[in-house]
């Protein structure tokens, strides 16, 4: 689709009202490219206040949340404009300093079961996947602290109804993540599905 021009429609508040602003494609990789210099900005000058002049949603989101870990500062994530927002950033503080407590806080099941799958995970604590209320979310923290650990016997443990609708094949996925991770071939010899047998032999 080359030479082909896109546009998108967004509404730009001014002091005057809303007017309604037409950016080709080419001009919205340069505002991702505007939006990822002030997001290294906020962070170096750990000023949050630059994270405000970023276009895009979640990239404005990702800059409170790093600003708030690298200063040391829960504020920010406080003090944003929706749960969600708060929620999203209360995490990546909380997993950052293994802060169960903060996890707990967290009002949105998503962010709360990835709150604790990130800690999980990073402490390699298999205990605390089963706080995780999501089945999916569950799945991925059982292969996340497996892969950390090296230790196939979880991958063996983990239980179907933990696997979720979309993470299929749970055991095969662990199999082959800590085949790829750790340079172990001969766990590719586990894995039954074989799509995904394959790519465990391509990517050791």
């Amino acid at each position: 689709m080359k030479g082909v021009l896109f546009f998108i429609v967004v509404s730009v508040v001014v002091l005057c009202g809303c007017v309604s602003e037409e950016i080709s494609y080419d001009e919205l990789s340069e505002q991702v490219k505007q939006d990822s210099c002030y997001f290294g900005s906020a962070v170096e000058k750990q000023n949050s206040s630059i994270c405000d002049r970023i276009y895009d949603i979640q990239i404005r989101k990702g800059c409170y949340s790093k600003v708030a870990v690298v200063s040391d500062n829960l504020s920010i994530c406080i003090n944003l404009w929706d749960q969600d927002s708060i929620d999203w950033c209360s995490r990546e503080f909380a997993v950052s300093r293994s802060h169960l407590l903060l996890c707990e806080g967290i009002q949105t099941l998503y962010h709360k079961d990835s709150c604790y799958q990130g800690i999980a995970v990073a402490k390699g604590n298999i205990s605390l996947c089963d706080k995780v209320i999501d089945q999916e979310i569950r799945g991925w923290c059982h292969i996340g602290v497996a892969n950390v650990l090296d230790d196939v016997s979880i991958c063996e443990d983990i239980p179907c109804s933990n696997a979720g609708r979309v993470l299929q094949n749970a055991q095969d996925v662990c199999y082959s993540y800590i085949a790829v991770s750790h340079g172990n071939i001969l766990l590719c010899d586990k894995v039954t599905t074989q799509k995904i047998r394959d790519w465990c032999y391509q990517a050791v």
